[in-house]
């Protein structure tokens, strides 16, 4: 099986190299997203743990699947991918502005002042009466719609750690059948490529999916209180607060204090 040919005693060294480098890679990947600072070792941990979830595992089903049951033709293999990269993409987005950077209300807010000044325009009653109707109907306005595609979507639908099984399961499925179908090189190196592209952003998202960014209050050496929303630790600390972002040298910190329920505001 051509898939397997690579998999042989003499490249067991290379295996090992390429498997330290991908563990090291998807840790960082995964940590990057996280409050607290990772060391290495954290770091192939982390990698090591979704790798198995959603690499290895998923690569034995495919060619299980692909050698003893079917196989994904190639067109639909690189469909298969562009739609999962999409769907990856908008999850990562999502994560990154609305999630990491607290930009929910804010977003909700820019939406209603601008649909509200559409709806001021004299050629534009039938929006009114369209909004209206939809509210009526759905029980949730044009903005609320706009934030539950643009967010509530993506990061509860496709975001999840089962979708995000089902895309990677996917992806390799559609990948491993262009290999047992021995697809044109220029083809295999597109799906390759995407197919890193794709596990990067399913660590991502991984990463996102159960991060926490709390509240806290940052007291200074100069007697200084500053609050926010720490989004890093490290040599410095990492913190937003609205419009402002805040880079804290950890030696001026005297204390913080951290919220370590999840919605909740420092008093």
């Amino acid at each position: 099986m051509i898939v397997l040919d690579f998999f042989t005693l003499e490249n067991f060294p290379i295996l090992i190299v390429l498997g330290g480098a991908a563990l090291l890679y998807f840790g960082k990947v995964i940590g990057d997203t996280k409050v607290e600072k990772y060391d290495k070792l954290s770091y192939y941990i982390e990698g090591l743990l979704f790798s198995v979830t959603y690499l290895f595992i998923p690569l034995i089903f495919s060619i299980w699947i692909v050698n003893n049951l079917f196989r994904i033709p190639i067109g639909l293999s690189i469909s298969i991918q562009i739609v999962v990269l999409s769907c990856l993409f908008f999850v990562a987005i999502a994560h990154y502005l609305f999630r990491k950077y607290g930009l929910v209300e804010w977003f909700k807010k820019k939406i209603k002042e601008e649909l509200n000044e559409f709806s001021k325009k004299s050629w534009a009653k039938w929006w009114i009466e369209k909004e209206n109707w939809f509210k009526s109907k759905f029980g949730i306005d044009y903005t609320e719609l706009i934030l539950l595609v643009l967010y509530e979507i993506p990061v509860k639908y496709l975001g999840n750690k089962y979708s995000l099984f089902l895309q990677s399961f996917l992806t390799i499925l559609s990948l491993v059948s262009l290999y047992f179908d021995k697809a044109d090189t220029l083809i295999l190196t597109i799906s390759s490529i995407i197919t890193f592209f794709l596990l990067t952003f399913i660590a991502l998202d991984y990463g996102f999916s159960d991060a926490y960014y709390p509240p806290a209050k940052v007291y200074l050496d100069n007697g200084e209180i500053v609050e926010g929303n720490i989004l890093k630790f490290g040599e410095f600390i990492y913190l937003i607060n609205k419009d402002k972002k805040f880079f804290i040298n950890n030696s001026k910190v005297i204390k913080i204090e951290e919220n370590l329920w999840k919605n909740k505001e420092v008093k």
